[in-house]
């Protein structure tokens, strides 16, 4: 996969296991890359490990961010990449290159987030489950092994009144909560 006069990323693999497939196109001291990259005037190459696997396959193409893990969908030939918080400008690329290269290099639709991002993600979903199960009188039982852990507190309340705001709109706008505060007032 390349991208004239920026970068070029390329997959290689080995018939003979004793042989290290990036290492061979390297060269002693990076001597075999440097011409390659001498002719093209500058531009930066990416050597990766090719694998059958595609996961290992996507995370390798990502290089040289470090991946967490990687979720495949065979069904839609997508994958959700999880990279370390720290990594995820780098395993983007700058204006998103080294993702461009990386889903064309593999052929896979590839979503990168953060590990953050996913324990955001997570956490709002099982508050939205939590809301719409009933669970309105407060927070959840579970809930206070979230709430000292950082940002998650805020995000703990948005999500909590996002799910109550959604139940609520669905049940002609009042909550459970509003309602029993309402007859409260009424008497």
């Amino acid at each position: 996969a390349r991208e004239g006069g920026g970068r070029t990323k390329f997959a290689v693999r080995s018939r003979d296991e004793k042989v290290d497939p990036v290492g061979a196109c390297v060269g002693h001291k990076g001597m075999r890359v440097q011409a390659v990259v001498n002719e093209l005037h500058g531009e930066k190459i990416d050597i990766i490990k090719w694998s059958n696997d595609p996961a290992e396959y996507i995370a390798n193409a990502l290089s040289p961010a470090r991946v967490t893990e990687v979720q495949v969908n065979e069904e839609d030939h997508s994958a959700r990449v999880i990279v370390p918080d720290h990594q995820l400008s780098l395993a983007i690329g700058r204006a998103g290159q080294n993702a461009r290269l990386a889903a064309k290099l593999t052929g896979w639709r590839i979503d990168i987030k953060s590990e953050s991002q996913v324990t955001d993600e997570a956490l709002r979903a099982a508050l939205r489950g939590a809301a719409e199960a009933g669970d309105t009188g407060g927070m959840p039982a579970w809930a206070p092994a979230f709430r000292p852990v950082g940002h998650v507190s805020d995000i703990w309340e948005r999500a909590w009144a996002e799910a109550l705001n959604r139940k609520a709109s669905r049940s002609g706008g009042r909550t459970e909560e509003a309602a029993t505060e309402e007859e409260s007032e009424e008497e």
